[in-house]
């Protein structure tokens, strides 16, 4: 089986049109990439974050980390609309077996305005990251690699929720990259390889 991960978040640069969030764990902790805010929702029926993308977008996952939603015995669902007033359920509702990593894939959609619902009947929920994009599945063999965003020299890359409760990001477009190397670290032999290394370095993605 490939992994999967969730690449342009189309929650970052939405608009958001209906927000319950609670005022003192604001919806937009969600979308700041850390995971060390958190956006929180009172305990009782669905509460929700509307979103307007300012145009047709296409998604078909959805990601969070660090929730607390199996503790609360809750529920995710993602919505859908084409006019901003008409919703139609995507995903879900999911109960939540734990409190792990959540990255879920659906029937892809092309919409301009779409909703997520939280469902904590048991107390407070919180989250810390929560996206809606498009996900992609990595095979073994796949030219791809990870790495951390601020490593990107200006890279297409978004930030990701990944196993471990980290951050991570996937390149979209490899720009060329530069390095520099501290000469005193290095043999004799690194210059001999070289041009094999270099070779390597253009085929295949550094990992960090």
């Amino acid at each position: 089986m490939p992994g999967c991960i969730l690449y342009d978040n189309l929650l970052r640069d939405a608009t958001i049109t209906f927000d319950q969030a609670l005022p003192a764990f604001p919806s937009v902790n969600a979308f700041d990439g850390r995971t060390n805010t958190r956006t929180g929702f009172a305990q009782g029926g669905d509460q929700y974050l509307f979103f307007d993308f300012g145009a047709l977008k296409t998604f078909d996952t959805v990601a969070m980390a660090r929730h607390n939603l199996a503790d609360c015995v809750g529920t995710i669902q993602v919505w859908g609309s084409n006019d901003g007033i008409d919703y139609f359920p995507i995903h879900g509702p999911v109960t939540l077996p734990n409190n792990d990593v959540y990255l879920a894939r659906f029937t892809q959609y092309t919409l301009r305005y779409s909703a997520i619902s939280f469902g904590q009947p048991s107390g407070t929920s919180y989250l810390a990251d929560l996206a809606l994009g498009e996900g992609l599945d990595l095979e073994r063999s796949q030219k791809g690699g990870f790495i951390k965003p601020e490593f990107a020299d200006n890279d297409r890359v978004m930030p990701n929720a990944i196993s471990g409760q980290n951050l991570a990001g996937i390149t979209l477009e490899q720009n060329v990259k530069s390095v520099k190397f501290t000469l005193h670290y290095y043999t004799a032999s690194f210059f001999t390889d070289w041009e094999a290394i270099n070779a390597a370095m253009k085929k295949y993605p550094i990992y960090i």
